[in-house]
């Protein structure tokens, strides 16, 4: 048992880096017009997109933790 409850703490720490990492990258996002971004960073913007949809699911299953 004191692995299941070393590793739920690991997770509740994990909650607030994936929160700030969350605020971070819908920050920057709101400040990016798309429809002026090279096809590169287009590519970039998307994966940047994806992972936050990731992050986002992944913070949803944590925080019923607390």
């Amino acid at each position: 048992m004191k692995l299941l409850e070393t590793t739920i703490e690991s997770y509740v720490e994990a909650e607030y880096q994936i929160k700030r990492l969350l605020t971070d990258t819908r920050d920057l996002m709101k400040n990016i017009n798309v429809f002026n971004l090279n096809a590169d960073a287009v590519q970039k913007y998307h994966i940047l997109y994806k992972a936050m949809e990731g992050l986002e699911e992944a913070y949803s299953s944590i925080v019923v933790f607390e």
